[in-house]
C-alpha cells in the first residue's frame, strides 16, 4: 500500500520519543478528545479526556465514571462535575462533545513512577488534580497599587 508522502524514520522516532511533562501548575486548556473506555479490570469505565494548552501541548485525564469502587466512581465523576461547572455546563451531560473547545483551567502536578520496561528506571508523568474557570486565578490578599488600578482600568 501507498502511503503518498514520504517519512524520515529517525526524525519521526525522535518526535515521538520526545515526551514532554509539564512543570506543576495552572494551564489554560480546552478538552479535543474525549472517549469511554473499559477500565483495565474489564469492570468498569472511564472517560478518557484530552486537553490541549494554549501553546498546544497535550495531556490526557481519566476519570472513573463506572467503577465497583464507589470511591474511585465518586471521585471521577466529582472531577467530571467540576469540569462541567469551570465551562457552564449546568444539568445533565448527555454527550462529552458538549465538553469540548470550551476553555478553562486544570492543576497539573509531576508524579514519578518506576518503567515496567526497565527496572529501577524512574520516569515522570503529569497528573492533572484540579479543575476552575479559565481567569479565575486566586486575588492576592493585598490591595492593588494605583498604578496597577490605572493599568486594569479600574
Amino acid at each position: 500500500m501507498k502511503l503518498g508522502f514520504d517519512l524520515n524514520t529517525e526524525e519521526a522516532a525522535a518526535e515521538f520519543s520526545s515526551f514532554e511533562v509539564l512543570a506543576p501548575g495552572w494551564y489554560q486548556v480546552v478538552i479535543t478528545g474525549s472517549e469511554v473506555k473499559p477500565t483495565k479490570a474489564g469492570n468498569g469505565k472511564m472517560l478518557e479526556l484530552v486537553y490541549e494548552t494554549r501553546d498546544g501541548k497535550t495531556l490526557k485525564d481519566r476519570l472513573n465514571i463506572m467503577n465497583p469502587s464507589e470511591v474511585a466512581q465518586k471521585i471521577g465523576r466529582a472531577a467530571l462535575g467540576k469540569i462541567a461547572v469551570s465551562i457552564g455546563i449546568k444539568g445533565e451531560l448527555a454527550d462529552t462533545a458538549k465538553l469540548h473547545g470550551r476553555p478553562f483551567e486544570i492543576k497539573v502536578e509531576v508524579e514519578e513512577f518506576e518503567s515496567n520496561k526497565e527496572a529501577g528506571k524512574m520516569l515522570k508523568s503529569n497528573k492533572v488534580v484540579d479543575y476552575r474557570a479559565a481567569g479565575t486565578a486566586p486575588v492576592a490578599a493585598t490591595a492593588p497599587s494605583t498604578e496597577a488600578k490605572e493599568k486594569k482600568g479600574w
